[in-house]
């Protein structure tokens, strides 16, 4: 910042080498000499000393500072002295003889050999020291001692000896030294950034100086003085002090010392935001730097102006100053000076927000101070990067730097620089969510700032303080810090830090409910924030006030707010406030229930957090899960909101995100040309049902089945026809009950696209009647709806239509739904609690009567979130539903083709996937395994299965990197009965293009092209997904974006196994293979009855595999069982797995 006045105390070394060739004045006690010398000169002067003789020499340093050394008899150097450093004052020498002979004294100049000036040197001999001297001898060994521990930084040390020496100054009643002491202990105060305790000492010499008219030394005093309180950021005080020494510079005709102390009242003016003043005297110091030819002046006055300019917001000109201070400090090849002008143009463009530029120039100059070995520079750029980091939430770096900058102030006693990045530690600390580590930081803090009197970082450190109980929920606590932090703003006229404060306690406010008194405080801080151009603390006062306006209900103001603040967030690159506005945004669309902007902003806020916690990975593992748990408002938020639409998918994504050992990124990130999502598109919110089922009456399915069993005779009675005809006439009336039901569904759903698809299909399920009836005894359809606050499953046989009913909130069912699919994916949990009460709301309603239909094939229809449970893996206290039933899924493309009979055997295309590719897709070694187990391939061009007998079915097989769009697309036109992938497969909810499959040379086929390729699974009976949620799909702004399972279909497969979740390598190469053997050996076995078989082999625990297994998905994690005896019994291993179509 500021630039101290150059007449800090200069220790010379002086050598008697080379003395002694200079001619020697002779020096005689009691007679005074007074000579020029030019800088950088010395003279020599003789005198005879007695053994036990006392010298006392003095000079007077008229107008050039200079220092001096004692040589000897025998050459050496005895003692050296340059106690003072300043024009006017007088340097002492003190010595007792300890031998006879001829001493001689160096008087040697300091500066330049173009300056020069008068100096007058006196001796004074006596036979023997009296106390006095010894005294004096004492203190001044002490200053010399003092000065030695300055030269080594160890400031503290140095203040101490200072601290001995002025007592004895004070007892030799030797006012001048005392003065100097003072100056001195001022000085190492100033070093160890002890502003306040400096200034208090030079006030006690500035006294002293006074009252021996040293103008000179006053002058001094007042500059440095100023320099004190402008680091205390007291700047009209710091103002007073430099005004009085400039008038003592122009009275002493000191131009230079004029020009240095016109450039920092120049910084005063410009730190006050008074830039017009500052300009004025900054043009004046270069003026007076240019006249005496001081281009170490000239560059500090030029980056004075630099700063007023950027004050004025004249940026261009700013800047063009900022570069001819560095093109300066350069051509000097001044290292200190070229690392302060590249800090300086980091400052200015962080000032810009232009934060990958400051890094940059931060970059450089940290290596030149490192070279310099100046630590308390390294510090500051340190801290200066931990800064830049902070605001642009890149947390991870800025606790990297800071705890970098902090053992470096720790370790030069700089206590100032210490609070300095304590501050913003804390303030990091609360933004990663760990308020208690914060409060820490800010109450070690407090008390330096305290100490130093520094009034800014005092209501900084208060300031951070409220924020981090605001974060804990404390709000009147916080309360109390803001108000505190407020208090010493307004008192020492810190605007900025009050607009700050005013925002904080605006939104302790608005969290506590008390929304006017929050606005009232908002409204003021807005104003100041907005008159002191502070952009970053006005983008926070306008993201608070959002949230007031919406608990208030005025949404349209909310909306605004927050609108408003996310554009600013993004300009200045503030991530922390641009993710707390986006979910303002979420939040404000949710109260005005329009929750697919909600949903849009909600993601775009989880999307951020993700992120940032990408980028924290390298912090402590308490941080990272505090970041995440102090966002999880805005995860459940959103996890609600999707499941409150019945997207399950999307909402089990957000919800594992919570899990620090599991989450994974909600956009995927891999190069190459793996699919790219975008943020999750959002589909239209389901309509609310707003009329409700009436009861069907409950002869239905009585009269239904005896219906079914009088028709199947061959040679009906009279008495049997009758009642055949009663039935049918009952029916009639029953049906016409149905009929109505489905009108009413028709106009209550009448502007949802899918809920009316979904009404068209039960319409024509009537048709379904005589197909049931071809597909054998014991087939059965059930026609699943989800209402607003109902369940609905409707049953069709061939002989009747019944509807049942659950009383549940689609919000309810959904939640519970995905509970049940996180404990099915988990095989350390009990699925058996959530498995039961999903049966009994909804199989229990139909359960009676599917037992009177003696039902042995269920196909179901699935509506909304209930396509992501496994129906088999429902439980009905007795048994899991798959060792009852055959399931099976079927859908408005399959049905056309639900009668076909399937070939009585079958050839296999068999392409797969073993390789890892990549970090997060593992190897998938049970994928040849399984292949070898189902296909037979006689042929020797493929080596992982030549010769191969073993093999259920004969066919052709296709690994990694045969596995080739091209090579598939061939195969796929010689129309294989069964086509088997084994493979990753990425699901992202709501997006087909970012959907894909894992090819085997590493590349990607998407659904988007799989949609694009016609009929291309023409005359496939069987394609089997051996991958995960291939068979899981979502909405996305009003159309149907369909899992692999269903796409496949309407590609023309008649048929297709796919899977609910990603499933588990080694168990999945059991299954497929035992379903295999089952449907070969076994002709005439139904796909769906040797799927149920092969999935009970699992459950009973009859293979004997205990192996670890992979997940088949992108990110996939080892799977272990946790059952012993029956290691894949867990629903995880055998319940993900659906056929959808075809079951026969």
């Amino acid at each position: 910042m500021a630039k101290r006045l150059c007449l800090a105390l200069l220790m010379i070394g002086l050598f008697a080498a080379g003395v002694g060739a200079q001619e020697a004045r002779q020096l005689e006690p009691g007679k005074a000499i007074e000579r020029e010398i030019a800088g950088g000169a010395a003279h020599t002067y003789q005198l005879k000393l007695a053994a036990g003789q006392f010298l006392r020499v003095i000079v007077e340093q008229k107008s050039i500072d200079v220092a001096l050394a004692l040589v000897g008899p025998e050459g050496q150097q005895l003692i050296e002295s340059d106690l003072t450093g300043i024009i006017g004052a007088r340097e002492p020498l003190s010595f007792e003889a300890k031998a006879a002979g001829d001493y001689r004294l160096v008087v040697r100049a300091g500066g330049a050999a173009t300056l020069s000036g008068a100096y007058q040197v006196l001796a004074e001999v006596k036979d023997v020291a009296s106390e006095q001297d010894h005294k004096r001898m004492t203190a001044e060994s002490l200053l010399h001692g003092a000065y030695a521990m300055i030269e080594r930084t160890d400031y503290q040390q140095s203040i101490e000896k200072e601290e001995q020496a002025l007592v004895l100054w004070r007892e030799l009643g030797d006012r001048e030294w005392e003065g100097y002491t003072l100056l001195s202990i001022a000085r190492g105060y100033g070093w160890l950034s002890r502003y306040d305790k400096a200034a208090e000492y030079y006030e006690q010499a500035l006294v002293l100086s006074r009252e021996f008219k040293y103008r000179s030394g006053e002058a001094y005093i007042l500059f440095d003085l100023g320099d004190a309180y402008m680091r205390l950021s007291r700047f009209e005080k710091s103002l007073e002090y430099f005004q009085q020494a400039l008038l003592i510079y122009r009275e002493l005709k000191d131009r230079g010392a004029e020009g240095v102390t016109r450039a920092q009242i120049g910084w005063d003016n410009l730190e006050l935001s008074r830039y017009e003043q500052a300009i004025e005297y900054g043009e004046q110091a270069l003026a007076i730097a240019r006249e005496v030819k001081n281009r170490t002046d000239e560059g500090d006055a030029i980056n004075g102006l630099a700063g007023a300019y950027g004050g004025l917001k004249q940026y261009e000109k700013a800047l063009a100053y900022r570069e001819q201070y560095l093109t300066i400090v350069r051509e000097l090849k001044s290292r200190g000076g070229e690392a302060t002008a590249l800090n300086n143009l980091a400052g200015f463009y962080s000032s810009q927000f232009r934060f990958e530029k400051a890094l940059e120039y931060y970059e450089q100059a940290l290596p030149i101070y490192r070279e310099l070995k100046d630590r308390q520079d390294e510090a500051s750029v340190l801290r200066s990067l931990g800064n830049i980091y902070s605001r642009i939430t890149r947390l991870d770096k800025a606790v990297e730097y800071f705890e970098q900058a902090l053992p470096i102030y720790r370790e030069i006693k700089d206590r100032q620089g210490e609070a300095i990045v304590l501050g913003p530690l804390g303030y990091a600390y609360d933004q990663l969510g760990r308020p208690e580590k914060s409060i820490e930081y800010f109450e070690q803090s407090l008390p330096i700032n305290r100490e130093f009197k520094n009034h800014y970082r005092v209501a900084g450190n208060l300031n951070g303080l409220g924020n981090a109980y605001q974060t804990l929920g404390r709000y009147e606590k916080s309360i109390e810090f803001y108000e505190q932090a407020l208090a010493v703003a307004r008192e020492n006229k810190l605007r900025g830090m009050e607009g700050t404060v005013l925002g904080n306690l605006g939104e302790s406010y608005q969290l506590m409910g008390r929304n006017d008194k929050a606005i009232e405080y908002l409204q003021q801080a807005l104003v100041v924030t907005r008159e002191e151009k502070d952009r970053s603390s006005e983008t926070y006062v306008l993201r608070v006030l959002g949230d007031a306006c919406r608990a208030q209900g005025q949404y349209p103001q909310a909306t605004q707010h927050h609108g408003q603040a996310l554009r600013r967030a993004r300009e200045i690159r503030s991530r922390s406030v641009e993710g707390k506005a986006l979910q303002g945004l979420m939040l404000d669309w949710q109260a005005q229930n329009k929750p697919n902007l909600a949903v849009f902003f909600g993601k775009q806020a989880v999307n951020l957090y993700q992120e940032i916690r990408s980028e924290i990975t390298t912090l402590d593992r308490e941080s990272q899960k505090s970041f995440v748990k102090s966002k999880e408002d805005t995860y459940r938020t959103l996890a609600d909101l999707l499941i409150s639409q019945g997207r399950l998918p999307e909402a089990e994504q957000v919800i594992s995100m919570l899990k620090q050992e599991e989450y994974f990124d909600f956009i995927r990130r891999d190069t190459g040309n793996a699919p790219q999502a975008s943020r999750a598109q959002l589909t239209p919110a389901e309509a609310a049902l707003e009329t409700r089922y009436r009861e069907v009456a409950d002869q239905l399915a009585k009269l239904g089945v005896e219906r079914g069993t009088l028709i199947n005779k061959n040679n009906r009675t009279p008495e049997e026809e009758q009642r055949l005809a009663k039935i049918d006439a009952d029916l009639i009336v029953a049906g016409d009950t149905f009929q109505k039901f489905l009108d009413r569904l028709g106009t209550e759903l009448s502007n949802d696209k899918e809920a009316s698809a979904k009404v068209y299909q039960l319409r024509e399920s009537q048709g379904m009647m005589e197909d049931l009836r071809e597909l054998g005894a014991g087939t059965v359809a059930l026609y699943t709806l989800i209402s607003e606050d109902k369940y609905r499953v409707i049953l069709t046989t061939p002989d009747f239509q019944k509807g049942y009913e659950y009383p549940i909130k689609a919000a309810d069912l959904n939640r519970k739904v995905l509970e049940f699919r996180a404990v099915l994916q988990n095989p350390k949990l009990d699925p058996l609690p959530l498995a039961q009460e999903l049966y009994r709301i909804l199989v229990a309603p139909v359960a009676r009567d599917l037992e009177q239909a003696k039902a042995k094939t269920l196909m179901w229809s699935l509506d909304g979130a209930l396509r992501y449970v496994p129906m088999a893996a429902l439980h009905d206290g007795q048994q899991y539903l798959v060792a009852r039933f055959n399931n099976v899924v079927f859908t408005p493309a399959s049905q056309a083709r639900l009668k076909d009979v399937p070939a009585e055997h079958w050839d296999v295309l068999g392409l797969g996937v073993t390789k890892a590719h990549g970090e997060g897709i593992p190897a998938l070694p049970g994928v040849a395994d399984e292949m070898r187990g189902i296909i037979r391939d006689e042929s020797a061009s493929n080596s992982a299965t030549a010769g191969n007998q073993t093999g259920a079915l004969p066919g052709v097989l296709k690994l990694d990197e045969q596995f080739t769009q091209e090579a598939m697309l061939a195969e796929l036109r010689k129309r294989h009965k069964v086509v088997h992938i084994a493979s990753h497969f990425q699901f992202s909810p709501g997006n087909e293009t970012n959907s894909a499959l894992l090819l085997g040379d590493g590349q990607f086929l998407s659904l988007a092209q799989i949609k694009s390729l016609p009929n291309v699974f023409g005359g496939v009976e069987l394609l089997t997904l051996s991958a995960c949620n291939t068979a899981t799909g979502g909405a996305a702004n009003g159309r149907e974006v369909e899992g692999f399972g269903v796409l496949a279909q309407r590609q023309g497969a008649k048929a297709v196994v796919a899977t609910l979740w990603p499933v588990a390598d080694r168990s999945t190469k059991l299954l497929m293979q035992e379903f295999y053997r089952l449907r070969e050996s076994q002709p005439g076995t139904p796909k769906v009855e040797a799927l149920r078989q092969a999935q009970l082999e699992l459950l009973r625990g009859t293979t004997g595999d205990t192996e670890a297994s992979a997940q088949r998905g992108i990110g996939g994690e080892v799977v272990k069982s946790a059952t012993p005896g029956a290691p894949f019994a867990h629903p995880y291993f055998w319940a993900p797995f659906i056929l959808i179509g075809n079951w026969r």
